[in-house]
């Protein structure tokens, strides 16, 4: 779970069985992970059936704190959480969204086909 928690460090002497405690208030702090079962992306035309503009749209759950769209297409990186691309060229595109949060990075992918 995430949060700050305290931690307690017990000593024992085991010769005569005394100790000495000390506790640290907000010591840990445990960051969420991201969870890659509950996240993804995705791809809409932008407008009627032929177009090559799409529109992509992060649907992870999570405190994301980054985010990088690879088009496949040799283009520019975009870091938003949603992006509209235009394809210059008819194709299959490798679609790659890479998220990052304080502690993990995950990459979704999907093949995109563009026909016009």
């Amino acid at each position: 779970l995430a949060g700050e928690d305290k931690v307690t460090l017990v000593i024992t002497d085991t010769d005569n069985g005394k100790n000495d405690r000390e506790i640290k208030l907000n010591f840990i702090n445990v960051k969420d992970t991201l969870p890659s079962s509950r996240g993804g992306f995705t791809i809409n035309p932008t407008s009627g059936s032929d177009t090559v503009i799409f529109a992509f749209n992060d649907t992870t759950i999570g405190d994301i704190k980054s985010w990088s769209w690879d088009f496949g297409d040799s283009s520019a990186t975009v870091s938003t959480k949603s992006a509209t691309h235009d394809f210059a060229a008819p194709g299959t595109y490798q679609i790659k969204l890479r998220i990052a949060n304080d502690c993990d990075t995950i990459d979704y992918f999907d093949t995109l086909t563009v026909d016009t």
